[in-house]
């Protein structure tokens, strides 16, 4: 793939435009190749970009399709010798609406000096790299090849390149991690005082349960827990056991949660759920601020399995099944009425 069709095809992700076809490209791309993973990184963390993307109301396509070649173009000849081409409005056979979107995307996101500086300079190995979260199944590729899916309002923090003798990120939030094993390169997450510890596996770590906990669901292999001042007192966790550590204690239980990683897999499951639980797991899925109106409605129990469905859709399903209202109030989607 040519950088001219990677551009496009990362301004359309982040226009939101993309189709599943071009999702799988995208994850693709970021996963096999370093710089296009660096490049994705970096606009998935400029919190910039994103805010002035979203604020975009207007475009005059034409006048912004030029100037983001003429900027691009100059950047690219005072900083290196090969000319990044960039292609005329005429060749493309896009709708105006498209043009219009990535035109909004590279123009105000500045996405011209993210793209040069990541293809056109050779980074030095040091250095730290903090990701935020975004709304996307497409995972943050570490430079050992280890996948990080996080959640929302979270981050990690991680070197450049693995250098020492531990494979060491520090978690703020919710997140998800498929480790590529190296038994003699143990991989660390640091979140607060947790530490869990591990050679290759797959598990999450949550620090939002609001709880002053740290929650760790393993789904594959093994994983030691221990809190960052008791490093000789580890918890050892298998597939199926949640670990949870306080700053003070830690514990193992069997996982009873069937939703703990629904906010990734976006398969929701359940079985004669109180109504009020129910709402608690789709505002953690989806990120979205429910209410019900009517108080007992809050003790129904309710069985059901989406399996990938949008908000909407299951937001639509509740209010068939229960014969809610919905309407939106502000951030706040509230059911109303109500039959059982």
């Amino acid at each position: 793939m040519t950088r001219n069709s990677t551009w496009i095809l990362f301004s359309k992700y982040f226009a939101g435009e993309c189709n599943q076809e071009e999702k799988t490209k995208i994850k693709h791309l970021v996963e096999k190749d370093g710089q296009h993973r660096d490049l994705f990184n970096r606009l998935t963390n400029d919190n910039e970009i994103m805010e002035k993307y979203k604020k975009m109301k207007t475009v005059n396509v034409d006048k912004a399709w030029d100037k983001v070649s003429e900027r691009i173009q100059a950047s690219v000849h005072r900083n290196s010798p090969q000319a990044l081409h960039i292609p005329s409005r005429n060749p493309f056979t896009l709708t105006k609406k498209w043009i219009a979107i990535a035109a909004s995307v590279l123009i105000l996101a500045g996405m011209f000096f993210i793209y040069r500086t990541v293809f056109d300079s050779k980074p030095e190995g040091g250095g730290l790299v903090t990701v935020t979260s975004s709304v996307s199944d497409i995972p943050t590729i570490l430079p050992d090849g280890s996948k990080v899916y996080l959640n929302r309002d979270s981050r990690i923090t991680y070197p450049h390149r693995f250098s020492n003798k531990t494979r060491e990120i520090s978690l703020t939030g919710e997140a998800f991690f498929e480790v590529t094993a190296d038994a003699s390169h143990p991989f660390v997450v640091k979140a607060g005082n947790a530490r869990v510890k591990v050679l290759g596996t797959s598990f999450s770590v949550n620090g939002n349960t609001g709880k002053n906990t740290v929650e760790i669901f393993v789904e594959s292999g093994k994983v030691q827990i221990y809190l960052s001042d008791k490093e000789n007192q580890t918890v050892m966790l298998e597939p199926g056991y949640v670990g949870r550590l306080s700053k003070r204690t830690s514990e193992k239980l069997i996982n009873d949660n069937k939703n703990i990683i629904a906010w990734k897999t976006k398969k929701i499951v359940f079985s004669q759920t109180r109504l009020a639980e129910v709402l608690q797991v789709l505002e953690h899925v989806y990120g979205e601020k429910i209410r019900i109106e009517n108080k007992e409605a809050l003790e129904w129990p309710y069985t059901n399995t989406f399996d990938n469905q949008t908000f909407q859709s299951v937001i639509a399903v509740l209010a068939e099944t229960f014969q809610f209202g919905v309407s939106k109030e502000r951030s706040v989607f509230v059911l109303t009425g109500g039959i059982y």
